[in-house]
């Protein structure tokens, strides 16, 4: 988690450099306007100078604001980027684990939303081919508690992982992808938590 935390330190420090910058560089710019109205010392250049300053200040300010603006909105794309990054490596690591421990995973989820009725259960063409010997005794185990049947399809379900449940027609999508998608919010809240709790 230091690498992620020094990259964000990283990114946090070049936004704010780069807004330091544009600030300089339009307090520059107002300054020898400035410099040049004090030169004349005429009424009407007096006014021009008083006008000019109005002029400067105004411009710095709305400079200030969009580097402001512009950092903020920076720092808030690469936070999402790191997040993504997060979360797609985390339902990676999932689909990859041993099929003894990606199995048992699951047979969690099975359980989870298995419903009472006669249902069937379809695999992506990969997970289809390395179901465990005895899955299906499993899994009537699972429907048995929950007062149905539940059949493995042996046709694969068009999904790269997990499982979709089928009871009258009617599919539910429990594939990591889904399930991943499905809590997206509540998981980019907390890896949001977790990586930049030191901001608060």
């Amino acid at each position: 988690m230091a690498g992620l935390e020094n990259i964000t330190g990283s990114i946090l420090q070049d936004a704010e450099d780069q807004a330091a910058d544009i600030l300089r560089k339009a307090q520059d710019e107002a300054e020898q306007i400035l410099q040049k109205a004090e030169s004349d010392r005429s009424d009407v250049l007096e006014r021009e100078r008083q006008r000019a300053d109005r002029d400067a200040k105004a411009y710095a300010a709305s400079v200030a604001s969009r580097a402001a603006r512009g950092t903020r909105e920076a720092v808030l794309a690469q936070k999402q980027a790191i997040i993504r990054e997060v979360l797609d490596k985390a339902c990676s690591e999932l689909a990859g684990r041993d099929d003894v421990s990606y199995f048992d995973m699951t047979e969690k989820l099975i359980r989870r939303n298995i419903r009472a009725g006669n249902g069937e259960i379809l695999f992506g063409a990969k997970d289809l081919s390395r179901l465990p010997d005895g899955f299906q005794d499993r899994l009537d185990r699972i429907a048995r508690e929950a007062g149905g049947t539940l059949r493995i399809s042996p046709v694969p379900a068009e999904i790269e992982n997990g499982f979709l449940l089928r009871y009258g027609g009617i599919d539910e999508n429990c594939s990591l992808n889904a399930l991943f998608e499905e809590k997206r919010d509540l998981l980019r809240d907390a890896v949001h938590e977790t990586l930049f709790r030191q901001e608060k």
